[in-house]
């Protein structure tokens, strides 16, 4: 009961003090790695990531976005209804991990050793998801199409790599960068429904992903507002989705360091792992702020 109590008043805080939607434990932890990360940036990359909340992969990688839709075709093909549900989640099979796991390694290898030395820290996978999303009601959220905030520290990335070309057709991911967050996040905004967030006219600077085929954008999505587009009548949008976690683990040696103990977390859709390392409840928090210490 205390516990709980504790957990609203902390929310409540954040959002009266701050212009987040964060708690205030998770703004004073933030503001503690934040302060680490800024004085150690070393590139141009790290500078926009602190700065806007994402950068954009300055490489493509069609060829491996052609063979994960290679791989996802026979699902397609066998099932009639993927294309009638809001969204679909596309199994990964062991043909497919093994297509992820070597893209995450070897060509995206300079990317992560960035985000690691962007943290000074070791960073793992913690989810990995490869959806579709179709049609629906604009007034309905089905798969986070309206804009919000997600709940974790600042040690939480995710990476959006488009599997196809991505225009305002197919429902592209749309990010408002920090700053401008933290400018439309005024005392009103910050106490309204989810989905009443943010109003059209309200918006003076955003990035739509209407990238190409195999382009990868990083986001820091605890900071940027964000949502996924709905596709127009016809129209879909596939997408493979990695969260990153960075902690200070001297034992995290590998990118999937955690498979064989938290498999299930990493390959089905569970974000227990995330949530394990970057989302802590009330009463850990305190071990969070000796560990980033």
């Amino acid at each position: 009961m205390l516990g709980k109590i504790l957990t609203k008043l902390d929310q409540i805080f954040g959002k009266i003090m701050f212009r987040t939607l964060l708690p205030l434990s998770y703004i004073l932890l933030n503001k503690k790695l934040y302060k680490k990360i800024q004085h150690q940036i070393s590139s141009k990359s790290h500078y926009q990531l602190f700065e806007d909340g994402y950068v954009i992969v300055d490489k493509n990688f069609s060829k491996i976005a052609d063979e994960i839709n290679e791989k996802i075709t026979i699902e397609k093909n066998n099932n009639s209804e993927i294309k009638f549900k809001p969204v679909h989640y596309f199994n990964i099979d062991e043909s497919l991990k093994n297509t992820i796991k070597n893209f995450t390694k070897y060509d995206l290898k300079f990317i992560m050793d960035e985000i690691s030395m962007f943290y000074k820290m070791p960073i793992f996978i913690a989810n990995v998801t490869l959806r579709k999303t179709n049609h629906i009601n604009n007034n309905e959220e089905k798969f986070n199409n309206f804009f919000h905030n997600d709940i974790y520290l600042g040690n939480h990335l995710k990476l959006f790599f488009n599997l196809h070309d991505m225009n305002s057709k197919n429902g592209p991911t749309v990010i408002i960068p920090s700053k401008e967050t933290k400018r439309i996040l005024n005392f009103k905004n910050r106490f309204a429904k989810r989905g009443l967030f943010v109003q059209k006219d309200e918006i003076k600077e955003k990035f739509t992903n209407n990238l190409k085929k195999g382009n990868l954008v990083i986001c820091n999505t605890c900071e940027c507002l964000h949502k996924a587009s709905v596709p127009e009548i016809n129209e879909s949008r596939d997408i493979l989705t990695l969260t990153l976690v960075a902690y200070p683990d001297k034992n995290i040696n590998d990118l999937f360091y955690h498979e064989k103990n938290f498999h299930n977390e990493i390959w089905n859709g569970n974000s227990n792992l995330a949530k394990k390392y970057s989302k802590p409840g009330i009463t850990k928090i305190f071990k969070f702020y000796n560990a980033f210490s």
